[in-house]
């Protein structure tokens, strides 16, 4: 016969669900003591009949004390941006490879990349060094918080426009250094 089927005798169940009980009472009672510790009687000296030192002579009630760092609302640090902890380290800037360009009209350049659906992007050309552009894709405005988004990624498309005509400069992307090819569309998507 094992501890599951042996015959357990009356008394001992009741005492077992006893002590159970005993202990939730204890539990429950210790938890709720736990949110009104801050307001003793014995700390605040309304319990106490003997005159203390620092009661003043006046009727003006004494202004409380400042207020520690701890128990100001302010005293942590704010968080830094969107979905950051406090105390975490701010991200580094997303790096988002474009895949290649189109001119239209001579000065309106589109670069196409792959990124998520709900973020919106935006197009950096910087045209001050001579024989090419420099390009980088960023996110010029992010999910809204607690908006539902998929995890998809689709291939996107941002427009800038150019101050002169490309005329044969070179387009760079400087997310990963690479000079970008001409994209045209593609039958069957790309590959």
């Amino acid at each position: 016969m094992d501890a599951r089927t042996a015959v357990v005798p009356f008394r001992t169940v009741w005492r077992r669900r006893a002590a159970a009980l005993a202990g939730l009472v204890i539990t429950a009672g210790s938890l709720a003591a736990c949110g009104s510790a801050g307001s003793t009687g014995a700390a605040d000296g309304a319990g106490s009949t003997a005159p203390s030192a620092s009661a003043s002579a006046s009727a003006q009630p004494s202004a409380p004390a400042s207020p520690s760092p701890s128990d100001s609302p302010t005293a942590t640090p704010a968080p830094t941006g969107p979905g950051i902890a406090v105390g975490e380290p701010a991200p580094t800037a997303v790096k988002l490879p474009a895949t290649g360009y189109q001119v239209q009209n001579g000065t309106e350049l589109t670069v196409y990349f792959f990124g998520g659906v709900c973020d919106k992007y935006g197009l950096r050309a910087d045209e001050s060094m001579t024989g090419q552009v420099r390009v980088r894709v960023v996110i010029a405005k992010t999910a809204d918080p607690g908006k539902e988004c998929p995890r998809l990624v689709k291939q996107e498309s941002v427009t800038a426009q150019l101050s002169k005509p490309l005329d044969g400069r070179k387009v760079v992307d400087l997310a990963s250094g690479t000079t970008l090819g001409l994209s045209g569309d593609m039958p069957g998507g790309p590959r």
